[in-house]
């Protein structure tokens, strides 16, 4: 007797990219879904969504990546992209001061959403541009203000492609033990940089 095709198991994700203009939510999404890098910066109108679909244990991952607009324009739109997400990424650039202090504010558009459930949504700080060591403004204060309020924190450069996939990777990961009522998800790894020659600006 022929057996049938094993059919997968499909899951969902909803993932958000939010924070301000110019920290590399772009750049992050397009390095991990097309595996490309752009120096030349555009803005984004509205949101664009990205999918990625993976393949692991007998179940095919979709994430739908929704990268947001920075611009205070967009804000009142904003309560519509985060309904029904599972992923929220709070995005910062390491080597800007400012856009580290405006997360507050992006992280309260995300929890002034009235079907928001914190315990079902992975709310994970980065910080990008990890590369830039020598424009850095933001040391440990990234880490310990997502480490105050039970979020996991993670550090990127998109234009050199560091932690992009651990980052991902991890994510589903830790969606997966949330399943299981895990109650405070644990860190992601943190490249740690001491040299680079030649650094360039990236996104």
């Amino acid at each position: 007797m022929t057996e049938g095709p094993v059919k997968c198991v499909k899951t969902n994700y909803k993932v958000i990219l939010s924070g301000d203009s110019n920290v590399g939510k772009t750049s992050i999404t397009l390095r991990y879904v097309n595996k490309t890098y752009s120096s030349e910066y555009k803005t984004t109108i509205g949101s664009d969504i990205f999918h990625k679909e993976i393949q692991a244990d007998g179940e095919v991952l979709d994430m739908a990546l929704w990268d947001t607009a920075g611009s205070e324009k967009y804000q009142s739109v904003f309560k519509n992209y985060y309904r029904g997400s599972d992923v929220v990424f709070l995005v910062f650039d390491l080597t800007n001061q400012s856009s580290l202090q405006s997360l507050p504010k992006w992280y309260n558009e995300y929890k002034s959403v009235d079907s928001v459930d914190d315990k079902d949504v992975l709310v994970v700080v980065v910080g990008n541009k990890c590369d830039l060591q020598d424009q850095r403004q933001v040391q440990e204060e990234g880490r310990e203000w997502a480490e105050q309020n039970g979020f996991t924190y993670a550090e990127t450069s998109a234009s050199n492609d560091i932690g992009i996939s651990d980052l991902f990777s991890s994510v589903l990961r830790l969606k997966k033990q949330m399943s299981f009522e895990y109650p405070i998800p644990p860190p992601l790894p943190v490249v740690e940089i001491t040299t680079l020659p030649n650094a360039k600006k990236c996104c």
